[in-house]
This record gives structure tokens, sequence and C-alpha cells, in this order.
């Protein structure tokens, strides 16, 4: 139904925007920028346009960097590869999340999280392994 999915869609559009308002609250950054936000053309045109996929992927991937600031890192982690899951463009920012495991706890701090995420990956993927696991990784 449409109607319905509008609703969704509208709900996860102001949850993404809370969680982006909070991301510049912990980054200290001035009140005036919230603004620029929700004047932002690429975030509302992927809520609006309904792109798919790209909304979910994008407010966990939000979801994972606020998480991340609270200093959560394994619920980030965990929410980060989740985001992973539902569309690969998350994967972009993970040189950045990998810098940033690194620098907040050091390099096995980083392999144990990089651990969980991998084996959400593949927990995540067992139907899809069971089933046809050369068409999953090609």
């Amino acid at each position: 139904e449409v109607a319905g999915a509008q609703v969704v869609f509208a709900a996860l559009y102001l949850g993404n925007m809370a969680v982006v308002f909070e991301i510049y609250r912990l980054a200290g950054t001035p009140g005036w920028l919230t603004a620029l936000c929700v004047l932002s053309k690429r975030v509302h045109s992927i809520f609006v346009l309904r792109l798919f996929n790209d909304a979910l992927a994008q407010f966990f991937s939000f979801l994972a960097l606020m998480l991340f600031l609270r200093r959560s890192d394994r619920l980030s982690a965990v929410v980060y590869s989740f985001a992973v899951s539902i569309k690969m463009q998350p994967l972009l920012y993970s040189p950045a999340v990998g810098l940033c495991f690194v620098l907040g706890g050091g390099w096995s701090h980083a392999l144990s999280l990089v651990s969980l995420m991998i084996a959400l990956q593949m927990a995540l993927g067992m139907p899809f392994l069971a089933t046809n696991p050369w068409a999953y990784f090609a």
C-alpha cells in the first residue's frame, strides 16, 4: 500500500534527521549547520524518491557513526555491519571506520571489532551461502 510506505519513509526520514542532528551535537558543530542539513537536497532526495534500500542503509550508517561518537564501539560495529548487509555503499566508509577503531583502542581492539563484523556478515549471509555460495561471492 502506497500510503503505508509513505508513512514508513517519513518516519525513517525523521529518524535519520534526528540521528544526524545528534551527530552534529556530539561533534560540537555550530547550531546553524543544522539548517544546512535540513536544506540538503541529497539527503532529502534519497527519502523522497524512495531509492530502493538507500535510505535504510544511510540511516544505519549514520546510526553507526553516532554510536561510535558515543564510544559504543561494539554496537557501532554491529550497526555498521548491518548497514553494509543492506547495501554495499556504506562499505566505502571502511577505511575511516577501521582507522577510528585502531585509534580508539589499538590494533587488537580493531581486529576484534572487524571479526565481529565478519561474523555478522557470515550469519546474515548463511541462507544464501547454504543455497548457492558461488553466486553469493560472484
